[in-house]
């Protein structure tokens, strides 16, 4: 898949700035979850990024969705420790 239409997935409800620092990622698919995309609002910019499939984003997503993952883990410890109690 080319640059262009990697970032045309995410670029439907978002813009990436001609500037802007991208980088390349890939959210994997859930086999618990049926979504095909992840919605990201930053600011006043919304950003549908495509689920199991690489895409260009701008480094701001990429950060959200990694501090998303991070408290998903977080909060998967907590419920699996209060559970063994």
């Amino acid at each position: 898949m080319s640059k262009n239409e990697t970032q045309a997935s995410v670029a439907e409800a978002g813009v990436i700035l001609p500037d802007e620092e991208t980088v390349r990622i890939k959210i994997p698919k859930d086999r618990n979850d049926k979504r095909e995309v992840l919605f990201v609002s930053i600011g006043m910019r919304n950003f549908i990024v495509k689920i199991g499939e690489w895409v260009e984003v701008p480094m701001c997503v990429a950060k959200v969705l990694r501090r998303r993952e991070e408290r998903m883990e977080a909060s998967e410890k907590f419920i699996n420790r209060s559970r063994s109690k």
